[in-house]
């Protein structure tokens, strides 16, 4: 067994164990002789490697594995264990300016090992040791720069890239990353009025050491700027004002916060209100402005103007008591507008402010609803009150099928912008004018209702037949070119909704389709023969198998629509046999004629329907 290091000549013991004897250990260059063994397969294991080091490589001359070593006869096998010593990678931290405690975050990634570590460091924190890790190419330490910092300089000890290290056996190397901190331009600007002082104060963070300068645009005529000043007089290269061109020049230093302060002497404003009224009325409203010199105003009425004197600059609010059933607009010219009860604005120095407040009277809208139903007219009406004056429609929903929108009418014809309608669309756009009420009026006619009953064959109306006889159907008023399902059900008493039950013809359920009147008939609906009993004849025009009063008919809601009889025995009259059906039909003499040599007897049949 052979020893080797990498780096060559270290005097680190390595502990091997042979199948063959007891553990041994060797140093960089040291050999192990097994002594005479027989002939068979033996194993060499380095084991309890050193903290610090990697087996990199472990074989035999003569190809077998180190730990299935194949001995012949006769045969000198040499095992060569080979081990890397593993290196160090330091990473520090140095600012500008130093002693900042800004926390940097690091990323020490990749290597042979898939290195992975995640750290921070401050500029007075030692450098960051990795521990020791495999030799190699592939590590790479990164940093993620703070807002207000730069990294201006990332070196490593041996030269290598900070993002490319290529680590040798057994190395330190050092990487250091430099960060400049960004310096900071505030300008203030004070306002001094009444003995008092406002400051309003502009930072610009982030910027690089060196000259930049701020000038203040011309402050009259409202105010006169009267001094400059800047707060880093001890600075080796202190920043300056220049009155005379209204300019502070900031001398930014690394990481260095300069403040030069504008100071400024005000003059007082004026902010007038104005109350317009429309339509005119005797109203009276309050006002109260609030900011740097607050003030109130009561009762000011229609075409009325207040003014708010000796204001100085600053933000202001103006605000109206609101009153219901007004709507109510701004208007501050140059200063803005809104829709509200009050506005917000900046008065400049010296500056005179109008703002009209305009209360518009505000409107209601009615709809009338009137319902044309023969004895059962009805009129209801529905407000809403207190609508800003513009333009609403209101659509009604299509009352089909049991009634027509016969008419839309609006009251308001003689307004300059009159409300208008469309009967197609069963829309009324309302126009409403401030104060106005305007009432549009939906009018319904009711659609007369469909019929249909049981029949002959040419359409006659029977409601008497015999087992023997056809049942026909005949219907008017559905909708024109329409199907409409025919059912024969059982006598019930019908009400809207009712499911309606299986057709018991033996024709079964029938569809019939309607002319382009709404008309159909007479179509036969029962063959014979017919089954004994009392029936109604359903006319389902929706074709949805329930009773709806409005689009379907029954041929007799509360009695039987018909009835099917067995044919009466014949009956003899004056020598002749006469039947007597089912329709209740009586026999009558007439007379004796004689026809072709044959007596014969003319009977009139009169139909008696039932009530």
């Amino acid at each position: 067994m052979n020893k080797q290091t990498v780096p060559d000549g270290s005097a680190q013991a390595f502990e091997f164990d042979p199948s063959y004897g007891t553990n041994f250990t060797l140093v960089d260059g040291g050999a192990n002789d097994s002594g005479m063994l027989e002939p068979g397969t033996y194993s060499v294991t380095e084991v309890n490697i050193p903290a610090g080091w990697d087996l990199t490589s472990a074989t035999c001359d003569d190809g077998s594995d180190p730990g299935a070593i194949v001995l012949d006869s006769r045969e000198t096998v040499t095992c060569t264990f080979t081990n890397t010593q593993r290196g160090y990678i330091l990473v520090d931290k140095v600012t500008d300016p130093s002693g900042a405690t800004t926390s940097f975050d690091f990323a020490l990634t990749g290597g042979p090992s898939a290195l992975n570590q995640n750290f921070s460091l401050t500029d007075a924190d030692p450098p960051r040791d990795s521990g020791p890790i495999p030799a190699g190419s592939g590590h790479s330490v990164t940093e993620t720069v703070p807002s207000g910092w730069d990294l201006t300089g990332a070196t490593c000890s041996d030269g290598s890239d900070p993002s490319a290290i290529v680590l040798a056996p057994d190395e330190t190397v050092t990487c250091t990353f430099n960060n400049t901190q960004r310096a900071t331009m505030v300008i203030e600007k004070q306002v001094q009025h009444g003995g008092e002082n406002d400051a309003f104060i502009f930072a610009i963070p982030n910027l690089l050491a060196g000259t930049y300068t701020s000038t203040e645009d011309d402050p009259a005529p409202g105010f006169d700027l009267t001094a400059i000043t800047c707060d880093d007089g001890g600075s080796a290269t202190p920043s300056t004002g220049d009155l005379g061109a209204r300019t502070a020049t900031f001398q930014l230093e690394q990481g260095e916060r300069v403040t030069c302060t504008f100071t400024n002497t005000l003059q007082t404003g004026t902010i007038q209100v104005c109350k317009d009224i429309v339509p005119d009325d005797t109203s009276q409203w309050d006002f109260a402005l609030t900011g740097p010199t607050p003030g109130t105003r009561d009762d000011l009425e229609d075409g009325g103007c207040h003014t708010f004197s000796d204001l100085v600059p600053g933000f202001y609010n103006l605000s109206e008591t609101s009153q219901a059933g007004y709507a109510t607009t701004i208007d501050c010219g140059a200063k803005g507008s809104d829709g509200d009860n009050d506005i917000s604005f900046i008065l400049d120095p010296g500056e005179d402010v109008t703002c009209t407040f305009t209360n518009t009277r505000h409107a209601t809208l009615v709809i009338e609803k009137q319902t044309d139903a023969d004895e059962c007219s009805t009129t209801s009406t529905f407000d809403l009150p207190n609508l800003p004056p513009g333009s609403y429609p209101a659509t009604e929903d299509d009352p089909a099928p049991g009634f027509d929108l016969a008419a839309i009418t609006c009251d308001d014809g003689d307004s300059a912008t009159p409300s208008t309608w469309d009967v197609g669309t069963r829309t009324a756009t309302f126009n409403l004018d401030p104060a106005e009420t305007v009432k549009c009026t939906f009018t319904n006619s009711l659609v007369a209702a469909p019929t249909g009953e049981s029949s002959d064959s040419v359409g006659v109306g029977q409601d008497t037949y015999t087992t023997g006889e056809t049942v026909y159907a005949t219907g008017i008023g559905f909708v024109p070119n329409t199907n409409v399902d025919i059912y024969i059900v059982g006598d019930l008493a019908w009400s809207d909704g009712m499911a309606i039950p299986p057709d018991v013809s033996s024709d079964g359920m029938n569809t019939v389709l309607t002319d382009g009147a709404g008309d159909f008939g007479p179509v036969n609906v029962w063959p014979p023969p017919l089954t004994v009993g009392e029936f109604d004849m359903v006319f389902d025009a929706n074709q949805n198998g329930t009773y709806d009063t409005i689009i379907d008919a029954v041929d007799d809601p509360n009695h039987p629509g018909f009835t099917a009889r067995v044919p009466a025995p014949p009956v003899p009259v004056g020598g002749v046999i006469v039947p007597v059906d089912k329709l209740g039909v009586v026999a009558s003499w007439m007379g004796v004629v004689a026809l072709a040599g044959l007596a014969a007897l003319t009977i009139a049949l009169v139909r008696r329907r039932r009530a």
